[in-house]
Order: structure tokens, then C-alpha cells, then sequence
């Protein structure tokens, strides 16, 4: 199934307690916005920095791709207050050696560590899911403290499935942890199948929680539009 880079046009969006969010592809100058959600959410990015959460945005800003995310930004202030990286948006992928070479740039040797040593964890406790064809994976799912429950998610979402749609993939999935019971609660009210994967023989005998897919189908618009 072939798939193809386009770009949705921005839409608004009214959160529960009435404020309006401005939803769109990300783009050249979101980077300290997008990796000021980021790098609270995902410790490793905290310890690579040595634990300078300042330094740890900063050096983020400089390593992620901004076209890559969909951000939910407040109309009245410019504040991001929501993200979500998504795959296929029909750039090419860094090689490893340019990836290693970017992470030492951006964090020297100490946070290359880091990264490597969290990748391997991820090997050992959480069970890996690799997108097929077709299927368009979303990833580093953030919104403000300040923000949640106000659908912030839910609207970033719904235009991720509107993008997955118009680029000709079938599915969306995401991968969670089975202890985020908000994450995996929205996903199943959307719609989305929600099959657990089979934990490590580590995550297992140290009680790790298991990974959970969520798999929301494209196949068909809501007569709505809305969830």
C-alpha cells in the first residue's frame, strides 16, 4: 500500500473549559515548545542531561525534526500545550552513524550513553512493535500538566487519524504502558482495539508493567467527524 507526505491545514478546536487550540503539523521554530513537553514526560532525556532539565530542552530543541510532530497550541498565547510524533511524513531516515553523530553533538558522550543504555532497557522489559505497511505509528505523546483531561489529546488524535487518512495508511497504532490507564482510556472511548503484548521474560520476573497496542482502524470516516 503506497502512502504519501502531505500537509493537513490548521484547524481550531475547543477544549472543555473553553479556551481554543490551534492544531497543526509542526513546524520550524516549535522545536523549544515541543521539547519543553518532551523532556518532562521521558526521564532519559533528564539523565542524559545529568539531571539539568534546562539543558536537557535545549539540547533536544536541537536534535528534533519538527515537521515530524503534530502540536496543539493555545490560540490566545502560542503556548504549546500538547504533542505527538508521528511516522511517515516522507522524510528520510538518518542512517545510525548520522543518528550517533547528532546525539553526541547534541548531548556528548555522557547522554549517548544514556540513550544506549535506555534502549537496551527497552529490549530487555518492554515487548517491541514494529509498524507494517501501511500503518502509521505515533509516538512521544505529551501534554502540559496544566492541560490534561481538557481533550488536548483527543484533539491532537483526531488529527492524526485526518493526516493517516489523507496519506493513504489503513491504521494508526501507538504503543503504552498497561499502567497508563488515562492513555489507554481515551484510546478505547475513540474506538481503538487495544491488544496486550506479551511481557519479557525481565519485565515478567521483576514485575514490569506489560506493553499494550492500541490500533485505531481508518477505514471509514465517523459520520460526525467527531469522537
Amino acid at each position: 500500500m503506497s502512502t504519501q507526505s502531505i500537509d493537513l491545514p490548521e484547524r481550531q478546536a475547543r477544549l472543555k473549559d473553553g479556551r481554543t487550540v490551534q492544531v497543526r503539523h509542526g513546524s520550524a521554530g516549535d522545536e523549544a515548545g515541543i521539547a519543553a513537553l518532551i523532556v518532562p514526560a521521558f526521564p532519559v532525556y533528564e539523565r542524559a542531561a545529568r539531571g539539568d532539565p534546562e539543558h536537557a530542552v535545549r539540547a533536544f530543541a536541537r536534535e528534533l525534526r519538527p515537521h515530524e510532530f503534530v502540536v496543539a497550541v493555545l490560540a490566545d498565547t502560542g503556548q504549546l500545550v500538547g504533542v505527538s510524533c508521528i511516522s511517515g511524513r516522507g522524510q528520510t531516515s538518518l542512517s545510525w552513524i548520522a543518528r550517533i553523530r547528532a546525539k553526541l553533538e547534541c548531548w556528548g558522550l555522557y547522554g549517548l550513553l544514556c540513550f544506549l543504555l535506555e534502549k537496551i532497557r527497552r529490549r530487555l522489559f518492554e515487548s517491541a512493535h514494529r509498524a507494517r505497511p501501511g500503518e502509521l505509528y505515533r509516538y512521544l505523546d505529551a501534554v502540559d500538566v496544566h492541560y490534561r483531561s481538557l481533550g488536548v489529546a483527543r484533539r491532537i488524535a483526531d488529527f492524526v487519524d485526518d493526516y493517516g487518512r489523507a496519506a493513504g495508511y489503513h491504521t494508526v497504532s501507538a504503543r503504552h504502558r498497561s499502567d497508563n490507564h488515562p492513555v489507554l482510556a481515551l484510546h478505547r472511548k475513540r474506538g481503538c482495539a487495544l491488544t496486550e503484548r506479551p511481557p519479557t521474560l525481565l519485565a515478567r520476573s521483576f514485575r514490569y508493567p506489560h506493553m499494550v497496542i492500541s490500533t485505531r482502524a481508518l477505514s471509514r470516516r465517523p459520520a460526525s467527524g467527531r469522537f
